[in-house]
């Protein structure tokens, strides 16, 4: 079991640890050294789910006894979680910035609108009593908000060819959520019986599934829109 590796320093450092409070200290140490604030971003952001499930996979019951560490696979199954590759891929890949964008724009939108408009709840949270939930509660807001505001920050620094956001990016961006959805949530729900998202719970009303559904649809849409507006129109002006 993961705590047992901190079961011999003190209690403090071993909260330190299992929370992540070590991360923003990572990705500061990776900006002094690579001046590169994209990345160093990225990485926290990424460190955070990784962490999280690492400390945390055994007070899930997605995989039972003895694959309980399997639990960790968790942080690669959420659409938010396909948005850290994402921004890995733009990072080596820079065409590929109006996908990552793109998806970036969902995920934030989708998120926000969740949580606030439909009161939708966190199902990857858990009660243990070293879990800091005002802690963690900041590194999920931030994994959904920091991520759009670089992409923005990246769109207003770099050049981009006024070829982005075209109507074959809103496809790949379009085939990445859809794939994400029959290829990664299908089957992990059907092994799993994990929902995921509480608003595609089975006792959820079959109206908000549908709404959540469309509302996702039309955010590609007006993202792509977005995009090709700012990097096309508005940064001739």
């Amino acid at each position: 079991m993961n705590t047992t590796l901190t079961s011999s320093i003190g209690p403090y450092l071993r909260l330190f640890i299992k929370n992540g409070f070590y991360i923003p200290v990572i990705s500061y140490l990776i900006y002094k050294t690579t001046d590169d604030l994209f990345l160093s971003s990225i990485i926290g952001l990424k460190l955070f789910p990784t962490n999280y499930f690492y400390w945390f996979c055994y007070n899930f019951d997605f995989f039972p006894e003895p694959y309980k560490k399997y639990n960790q696979l968790k942080q690669f199954v959420r659409l938010t979680d396909t948005g850290h590759m994402v921004s890995f891929i733009y990072y080596f890949y820079p065409r590929f910035f109006p996908i990552a964008f793109n998806i970036h724009f969902i995920i934030t939108v989708g998120y926000w609108y969740s949580i606030i408009v439909l009161n939708l709840t966190d199902t990857s949270e858990t009660n243990d009593v070293e879990y800091i939930v005002w802690f963690n509660k900041l590194w999920a807001y931030a994994v959904h908000i920091i991520p759009l505001l670089l992409f923005l920050r990246e769109m207003y620094l770099q050049e981009l060819c006024y070829q982005y956001f075209t109507n074959i990016d809103l496809y790949y961006s379009f085939l990445w959520t859809y794939t994400w959805l029959f290829c990664i949530y299908c089957p992990w729900r059907y092994y799993t019986k994990d929902v995921v998202y509480s608003v595609l719970d089975n006792n959820e009303p079959f109206k908000n599934k549908c709404k959540i559904f469309i509302i996702m649809n039309m955010l590609i849409i007006v993202s792509n829109s977005c995009g090709y507006y700012l990097t096309n129109i508005y940064k001739v002006k």
